[in-house]
């Protein structure tokens, strides 16, 4: 790769013309994610705090992005360290840090068991975190002492004068990070209100309820008694494959995770839910692929669907050989020119995360063809 990403401050007047460049060519045109990320990581994993404050607004504000981007790359205790020191600027940026950490939890392997106990430490990360959200005046303001603030405003009451003037004061703060471009979206004002969101969200859901949640979330199609008694959200791993229900629902209550334990505002007995037959029907996911290539985005969402293609999956004996004849199949019924469509390759590109995450990793399933200028399946 020609540019460095790893920060210079020599090569900070020209930064334009970097930041250019990551998102025209390099980063949004699928090339070389990988070796950019890692120049970055390999710096700011060991930046002191001076450092990030000091390339906030230039070098670190990519790595933020790149990172948020890459998510289901990174291990639990890496995904810690993003949680305790990046929500902030990654909000400023217009990202939805809400959805991406939703997503990274109902992703992983194993999901739902040990979940409660995920999100906590990512909670307890971002409640403790010792990163500097901004300036207030001349005073350096740590991210846990803006949530410790917003606390407090919720057990005066919540005056709407004093949260409009709290606002008011972080969106000062972000504003003066300068964590701007004409390639984010996000704006200080949203950014704000973003952040007392999430920290409310954080709040409210406690280990008990985020499963409930996070079906809910990713999975709003799916009847509920499938979803929380059935375990459509289940994926199967070598810990949990052959596991029966009951050892399944004894391995939750052990990590405090009890099936029938669900926020205030989830129906009640939910357990007691007899699941409706009628939802799961008998075609596979290959027969009912051409039925759904006009709908592909939405369907491919349903977790009923991500069963089947799992289902299906397991037919084969090698993991290598199974995925490669879903490519074939995809290929051939979706056909060339649904690659044209941009929703058609974010579900494919989601599609691919999921296998990955169940142990179906290889070859991309489409990839960027420069000489193109466009996306092509396989490689």
């Amino acid at each position: 790769m020609e540019m460095s990403y790893i920060p210079n401050k020599a090569k900070l007047s020209n930064f334009q013309e970097t930041e250019d460049k990551f998102f025209l060519e390099d980063y949004v045109g699928i090339k070389n994610q990988d070796e950019i990320y890692e120049q970055l990581d390999s710096y700011f994993s060991a930046a002191s705090i001076e450092d990030l404050l000091f390339y906030r607004n230039t070098y670190w504000k990519l790595y933020v992005y790149c990172t948020w981007d890459s998510l289901n790359k990174l291990t639990e205790e890496e995904f810690l360290v993003v949680v305790e020191k990046q929500i902030p600027d990654a909000l400023s940026m217009g990202i939805d840090v809400w959805e991406k950490i939703i997503w990274y939890l109902g992703l992983r392997p194993g999901y739902p068991l040990d979940v409660g106990t995920k999100y906590e430490k990512i909670k307890n990360s971002f409640f403790n975190s010792q990163m500097v959200f901004g300036l207030d005046g001349k005073d350096k303001v740590k991210i846990s002492k803006i949530i410790n603030d917003i606390v407090l405003l919720d057990r005066q009451g919540n005056d709407s004068l004093e949260v409009a003037d709290f606002l008011t004061k972080i969106e000062k703060i972000i504003s003066d990070n300068k964590i701007n471009s004409k390639h984010f979206y996000g704006t200080p004002t949203e950014a704000a209100r973003n952040f007392l969101d999430l920290v409310h969200f954080f709040i409210g859901v406690d280990a008990s309820g985020i499963e409930y949640v996070i079906n809910s979330a990713l999975w709003p199609d799916v009847d509920l008694a499938l979803t929380l008694g059935g375990g459509l959200g289940v994926v199967p791993t070598e810990e949990t494959e052959g596991v029966s229900t009951e050892e399944a629902s004894e391995k939750k209550e052990d990590a405090g995770l009890a099936e029938n334990k669900t926020p205030e505002s989830a129906p009640s007995a939910v357990s007691n839910i007899e699941p409706k037959r009628d939802v799961i029907t008998e075609k596979s996911f290959v027969e009912e692929l051409s039925e759904h290539k006009n709908d592909f985005k939405e369907w491919t969402k349903h977790a009923e669907t991500l069963r089947k293609v799992l289902d299906w999956l397991k037919s084969f004996t090698d993991n290598k050989k199974a995925r490669q004849e879903l490519k074939i199949i995809l290929e051939k019924t979706l056909g060339s020119k649904s690659l044209e469509d941009t929703d058609n390759i974010f579900a494919l590109a989601r599609l691919d995360e999921f296998l990955i995450k169940n142990n179906y990793g290889g070859d991309d399933l489409i990839h960027y063809d420069e000489d193109s200028d466009s996306f092509k399946w396989g490689k």
